[in-house]
């Protein structure tokens, strides 16, 4: 029988045998290994497609719109423009910290939050709510092309603390790590003021009334600042010339914010800030302080905004009195004259 290395032929193939079934079983070892890694790694792309998908679940159902539409005044004289903005969470989970931002025009400019207040601590699951902003677009109408509709842009927190923004236009992301926008610059900021000689709008209002308090000389006298006072505010009835002029040394220092809120239809709260160096005992940093006096402005139908109240708070719109009429769902209602 033959040798086949010093052996007999069977006990060779025997070997042989035995050696091949070994590698088979290495080879069939590595191929259910290497199917595994692969079935593992697309149960991990899976698992991570799938999480990506549930963090944004509820990110992606939270939005705010405007609404605007034009309904003729009751004598038929002339059109009435309404502006709804609306805020929707159509998720199965709250969201928090919700802020949200309007802007007219193309491109678009930031007129601020109007009626829609600064900060909403919570928009439960399945809520929707709404604003009339009306007031605070008229007072954008005048120099501004508008689109077919103003935009609406948000920032929220999910139940992640994870903080989302959703821009003007449409477009959602998560916020960077940063978390705030440029500066808007000196024509940017004009922009957001809007037109000065439109009567609707508070910001030029009180932009008088800061420039006026302010004046050294002459020294501001109190019948020169009357015609800017609300008729029902009280409290200015007791100032006189020598406070007036004190107050106004007050807010020397003090720059007027660019954007108005609506707490209500006719009334508006502007801020006035002013920064201020600070050290902090424990560390020794220096810090940057912001120091705010609020002016509160009331609409009045027929004769436009004055002043109710400057002062470290709001005055809130339930504390406000209104002269008997002024009150109106039209604010075109008489003509505009001077008190």
């Amino acid at each position: 029988m033959p040798d086949v290395w010093g052996a007999d032929w069977w006990d060779a193939w025997q070997a042989f045998g035995t050696v091949g079934a070994v590698t088979i079983a290495i080879f069939l070892a590595l191929f259910e290994g290497l199917r595994a890694r692969r079935a593992e790694a697309a149960l991990a792309s899976e698992r991570k497609q799938r999480k990506q998908s549930d963090r944004i679940s509820t990110a992606s159902l939270v939005s705010a719109w405007i609404e605007t539409t034009h309904e003729p005044s009751a004598d038929g004289t002339h059109y009435l423009r309404r502006g709804t903005l609306h805020l929707a969470n159509e998720s199965n989970e709250p969201v928090f910290n919700v802020q949200v931002l309007v802007g007219i025009g193309r491109p678009v400019v930031q007129i601020g939050p109007l009626a829609v207040p600064h900060s909403i601590p919570v928009l439960p699951s399945r809520h929707h709510r709404s604003w009339d902003i009306s007031l605070g677009l008229l007072g954008f109408g005048g120099g501004l092309q508008l689109p077919s509709d103003p935009v609406a842009k948000l920032a929220f927190t999910d139940v992640n603390e994870v903080r989302w923004n959703r821009d003007f236009d449409g477009k959602l992301g998560e916020q960077s790590a940063e978390g705030n926008e440029p500066k808007p610059d000196d024509t940017e900021g004009m922009r957001q003021l809007g037109d000065p000689t439109n009567t609707f709008n508070p910001i030029w209002a009180a932009l008088d009334f800061h420039n006026l308090i302010r004046r050294e000389e002459p020294p501001i006298t109190r019948a020169e600042l009357s015609p800017l006072l609300a008729e029902k505010a009280h409290g200015w009835d007791v100032l006189d010339d020598v406070m007036i002029q004190s107050m106004g040394k007050d807010l020397d220092d003090y720059g007027m914010a660019a954007h108005a809120w609506f707490p209500a239809p006719q009334v508006a709260y502007i801020r006035l800030v002013r920064e201020e160096e600070t050290t902090n005992p424990s560390q020794g940093a220096e810090a940057i302080e912001i120091q705010a006096q609020i002016i509160t402005l009331v609409f009045y139908a027929g004769i436009g905004w004055k002043i109710f109240s400057v002062g470290g708070g709001v005055t809130e719109p339930n504390w406000i009195e209104f002269p008997p009429g002024t009150i109106s769902d039209d604010p075109w209602t008489g003509a505009f004259l001077e008190t």
